[in-house]
């Protein structure tokens, strides 16, 4: 029985137990998870991959300098 002073204390847990836990929470939600996949897939090849144009777009151009000096 615990003690009066530790109601409303939660346990603290180890490192394993945490990933154990979020693992076990991944498994319990998979299907939202792969609901949710195709969008963020969306974003990062639409939205994020195309970030690399900007890096192009604002670099000083000099006709006979390598792409990266």
């Amino acid at each position: 029985m615990e003690s009066p002073l530790a109601v409303g204390k939660k346990r603290v847990l180890t490192k394993a137990e945490r990933r154990n836990e979020l693992w076990r929470k991944i498994k319990k939600n998979k299907w939202i998870y792969l609901m949710i996949a195709p969008g963020i897939l969306y974003f990062f090849v639409y939205k994020y991959i195309p970030m690399y144009g900007l890096v192009i777009a604002f670099q000083d151009y000099k006709l006979l300098r390598d792409y990266w000096e």
